[in-house]
């Protein structure tokens, strides 16, 4: 997020669907992995820094949102025809 005020597609995302949140959070494999990536603050807001092996990886800051809707979407919890359905309403 830009500002307090703006939220990422995956906020009101899973603002719409916090079913989705609190599966994701429940997940053991999912805290696993989130504990074990680095994080940084950025004008008061975590990141998480995922990425960065191969020749082709480069880091990338996510919020904890942006991880839990890119989980959700690698694990099969959300389709992409859900996302679709969301992004024309």
């Amino acid at each position: 997020m830009t500002n307090s005020n703006e939220k990422t597609f995956e906020t009101k995302f899973l603002d719409k669907y916090p079913s989705i949140r609190q599966v994701v959070n429940k997940s053991p494999e999912f805290l696993t992995w989130k504990n074990q990536l680095p994080i940084i603050l950025i004008d008061g807001i975590k990141f998480y820094l995922i990425g960065g092996s191969g020749s082709i990886g480069a880091d990338q800051q996510k919020e904890e949102d942006e991880l839990i809707y890119s989980w959700a979407r690698k694990n099969g919890i959300v389709s992409e025809a859900d996302i679709d359905r969301f992004a024309s309403e």
